[in-house]
């Protein structure tokens, strides 16, 4: 009976884990959705901005140098939205193993009765 026990204990510790580790991957990929809907909001916004002081802009100098440095902006932007979309992910892939090194070790260790 002790074994039908302990293999109930384990499973349910592997479930909790398992829940856990879902919460962790469905917060990684929230933080990756709302930070990409903030830099398209944000992209956008600068791109209507940019548009408005293209149509204004009487020199054909100062528009080219004006759409140079929207692109340099652009670029910019997209670098530092590929790192935190970078980094998001590789937090949870570090939770997560911190998760199933915990788990894992309170899954496998038996405990020992008294006297034995």
């Amino acid at each position: 009976m002790e074994i039908v026990d302990r293999t109930f204990e384990i499973a349910a510790q592997q479930a909790k884990a398992t829940g856990q580790a879902f919460q962790i991957v469905s917060a990684c990929a929230e933080s990756m959705l709302e930070t990409t809907v903030a830099f398209i909001r944000a992209s956008a916004e600068r791109n209507v901005a940019m548009g408005a002081n293209l149509m204004s802009t009487k020199k054909f100098d100062a528009a080219v140098e004006l759409h140079g440095d929207s692109a340099r902006d652009s670029m910019l932007s997209m670098s530092h939205l590929a790192a935190k979309l970078a980094d998001a992910p590789t937090s949870a892939a570090k939770e997560c193993q911190k998760l199933s090194e915990t788990s894992g070790t309170a899954a496998l260790v038996t405990p020992r009765a008294e006297g034995h």
